[in-house]
């Protein structure tokens, strides 16, 4: 007994032209055929004309998609009966232009435990800094959030410590 396999063969076909709202023919366009019975999908490119083709379909109900670079998505749908050449001329929109600017920037670390506010200054510093005297409490003038100003100059106590009157007082929202 001979048991032979039974290919089903079917002469339908969709084929049509992919252009832009002007007429003008898009090359190159990918045009997607889904079968909406099975779920089945094909894919083709059109040709330099703008042309694409389908061949050896199924009659049933299908959704035709053409895409292109700089145009909005067009799908579109066609039904097919046994044997039918179909024709589907599809015509996309040019896409909107979007442009996007993204910045992205962070703000530099803050220790919100911290509460003092401290200089640092180098000795390459020191030895550039104008203070009268070469007095070392008029660097404070120099710290971030510090005004004031000397009142008086150092002299020494009996006991050899150094007496420094000073008026000056910090102030957290000033900025140097």
């Amino acid at each position: 007994m001979l048991v032979g396999v039974a290919h089903a063969q079917f002469s339908s076909n969709l084929q049509g032209v992919v252009l832009d709202e002007t007429g003008a023919v898009i090359p190159e366009a990918t045009v997607t055929l889904l079968d909406l019975a099975t779920g089945l999908d094909q894919v083709v490119q059109t040709s330099a004309a703008g042309v694409y083709r389908f061949s050896r379909l199924r009659p049933g109900s299908y959704e035709v998609t053409a895409e292109a670079t700089g145009f909005q998505p067009q799908a579109q749908t066609a039904r097919l009966q046994t044997a039918q050449t179909a024709g589907l001329n599809i015509t996309l929109a040019v896409a909107g232009t979007e442009q996007r600017v993204v910045v992205t920037a962070e703000a530099p670390a803050l220790d919100t435990s911290e509460s003092r506010t401290q200089a640092t200054i180098q000795n390459e510093e020191l030895q550039d800094l104008p203070f009268k005297g070469r007095n070392f409490l008029a660097l404070a003038a120099v710290a971030p959030g510090v005004t004031g100003f000397m009142a008086g100059s150092i002299s020494q106590t009996t006991a050899g410590e150094s007496e420094a009157p000073d008026n000056f007082s910090q102030h957290p929202n000033r900025r140097s």
